[in-house]
């Protein structure tokens, strides 16, 4: 069997810098076989509650602002525990990457693996492109989900 895996993009790409997951998720659509689903989710998160109890492993990449330096990619293994819910609220999102995991926690429909990509975002002003910072963070994270499914691939079929 193989492994259910589940690339969400999410993000409003009308506002700046918090369309950087959207822009991950159209660049691994083209690069990821059909063994990876791969999602965008714009301004309804609460959407990725019915998506989680499906797969295994879940992988999700959303604009962060921590304070850091535009462009940091932030890495979170949200499996055992919370991820930063001020980092991820100011996003234009109805129910924040944060607040959706939780829910599934407590509803027992997290996957079994779930990693939170945040990249660092600057400007989430109406109508302003993506900073060229955060958007070589992104294609620097699609370069990583690449190399991490294809792993997964890999190591599943080992254990075979």
């Amino acid at each position: 069997m193989e492994p259910r895996i589940l690339v969400v993009g999410a993000g409003n790409e009308d506002r700046g810098d918090d369309g950087v997951g959207l822009l991950v998720a159209r660049q691994l659509k083209s690069s990821l076989d059909d063994r990876v689903r791969v999602i965008e989710i714009g301004g309804k998160v609460d959407e990725l509650q019915e998506f989680l109890s499906s797969c295994d492993t879940a992988i999700i990449i959303d604009a962060a602002k921590s304070g850091a330096m535009p462009g940091t990619i932030h890495v979170f293994d949200a499996t055992s525990m919370p991820i930063p819910v001020a980092w991820f609220h100011r996003s234009t999102h109805t129910f924040g990457i944060a607040g959706a995991l939780e829910l599934a926690r407590v509803l027992n429909r997290l996957p079994a693996r779930v990693f939170v990509y945040g990249i660092e975002g600057n400007n989430f002003e109406f109508g302003c492109p993506l900073s060229p910072e955060v958007q070589n963070a992104g294609e620097k994270v699609a370069a990583m989900i690449i190399r991490e499914v294809q792993d997964r691939v890999v190591q599943i079929r080992k254990n075979k």
